[in-house]
């Protein structure tokens, strides 16, 4: 009663039924034909999922946000999922998570154009503005991915709707700005990787491959500002990640397709294939935060 007297007029304590769902549906995204549907009820809200796993992979994408969820015992047999709030260890969790992210975008700015040059090497017989809309589509959902899967999902929200908790509220705040800071660090990676792979396209017609693709990335960083950045390191990278990956060259349109799809090359660790990426744990210890508690404490870089 206190926390809702001091909540400020334009805001209410509650659940947002529409984030949760939007949260639950790009976290099933093609693995479940049956749409989600949200119901507000007294307990919280409740979700209902067409399967099984697309329960347990909404459930895991809501704790990984922050939110306090578990799947309902119900004649759906566990399609059901109630959010009964937020979770104060849950929303900590985030928070070390997201600056983690936050400090491994800022660290290697030309990944995503690394691992993207990569993917347009692997499609010799596409013609090179395919081949750079692929690579660079790819490249991009690549990357949203490896960050939700370390993160959480960033999706619409109702700024009005709060925590009940004044101290969860101040968390969410502090959440949903690291999430700007992360959508802008993800633009500016993929735009560093459309840059890049025109220059690469256009450079390896006179030049071999790796030579164009490691002065395709200095040019880059120079054009970016990228403080120096020279791309060896990413460039090395996404080179021996792709060997490990690469099985024995396929020929045809179904490698295109193949070669779209997200996570199929990377750089040895960022972005890595979402498979083998680590949830949110709660285990996690504050004091693993990278560059301390209020860290960014400015914005790394210069930007064009």
């Amino acid at each position: 009663m206190r926390a809702a007297a001091m909540m400020p007029p334009d805001r209410r304590p509650g659940l947002d039924p529409a984030h949760i769902l939007s949260v639950c549906a790009l976290a099933t995204r093609g693995k479940d034909d049956y749409p989600a549907q949200a119901i507000a009820t007294t307990a919280g809200v409740r979700v209902q999922l067409g399967s099984r796993r697309a329960a347990r992979e909404a459930l895991a994408a809501l704790a990984r946000i922050g939110y306090q969820a578990a799947q309902l015992a119900s004649p759906r047999h566990g399609r059901d999922l109630l959010v009964a709030g937020w979770s104060t260890s849950g929303l900590e969790s985030r928070l070390v998570a997201m600056r983690a992210v936050l400090y491994r975008l800022s660290a290697d700015p030309a990944a995503t154009a690394a691992a993207a040059i990569e993917r347009c090497r692997q499609l010799p017989a596409v013609p090179p503005a395919r081949a750079g809309a692929i690579a660079l589509g790819g490249s991009r959902a690549q990357l949203r991915a490896w960050v939700s899967d370390r993160s959480g999902i960033h999706a619409p929200h109702d700024p009005a709707i709060v925590p009940a908790s004044l101290d969860n509220v101040l968390r969410l705040h502090v959440a949903r700005k690291l999430e700007a800071a992360i959508d802008e660090l993800i633009e500016r990676h993929v735009r560093v990787a459309g840059h890049a792979l025109l220059l690469f396209s256009s450079m390896r017609q006179h030049a071999g491959d790796d030579h164009a693709g490691r002065t395709a990335l200095r040019w880059a960083g120079i054009t970016f500002h990228l403080n120096g950045y020279s791309g060896r390191q990413s460039w090395a990278q996404a080179g021996d990640a792709a060997r490990r990956q690469r099985p024995d060259p396929p020929t045809g349109p179904s490698w295109a397709r193949q070669a779209a799809a997200p996570a199929q090359l990377a750089a040895a660790d960022f972005p890595k294939p979402v498979t083998s990426a680590p949830p949110v744990s709660d285990a996690v210890a504050p004091a693993a935060r990278p560059g301390g508690r209020h860290f960014p404490a400015r914005r790394p870089g210069r930007r064009p």
